[in-house]
């Protein structure tokens, strides 16, 4: 990787703070209905804070908010029920050019012998 000279790196960072102001001025107009911004900022912002794996109760926490919208999956259609019903769509006419169905598998399940989130930062 190329060495930055300092007068680039500050560039960078500059570049990056207005990004950043930018993007908050950007939220603050987009919802001026908010009573305190700085809450609802930092509620949008636990869905993309990681969690230790290695901790089951922060795990079991991300994963209960996370999913808590998700209908059990007895009680929601099939993936074909919905391309079927796609399919009968006047807008969707003639693109479902080709379907093909497999045999349902079990899933399979494991354990990661590594640490995620250190392969998302490298």
């Amino acid at each position: 990787m190329p060495a930055l000279q300092p007068a680039a790196v500050k560039k960078l960072i500059e570049k990056r703070n207005e990004r950043f102001e930018q993007a908050v001025n950007d939220f603050l107009l987009s919802n001026p209905e908010i009573n305190d911004p700085v809450c609802t900022l930092q509620t949008a912002a636990r869905a993309y804070v990681p969690v230790n794996p290695s901790d089951d109760a922060s795990a079991t926490k991300l994963a209960d908010q996370k999913f808590a919208n998700v209908p059990d999956s007895s009680s929601r259609p099939s993936v074909d029920d919905i391309i079927t019903e796609l399919g009968e769509q006047a807008w969707a006419k003639g693109r479902i050019t080709h379907r093909r169905t497999t045999v349902a598998k079990e899933a399979q399940t494991g354990e990661n012998g590594f640490c995620s989130s250190l392969i998302l930062i490298l």
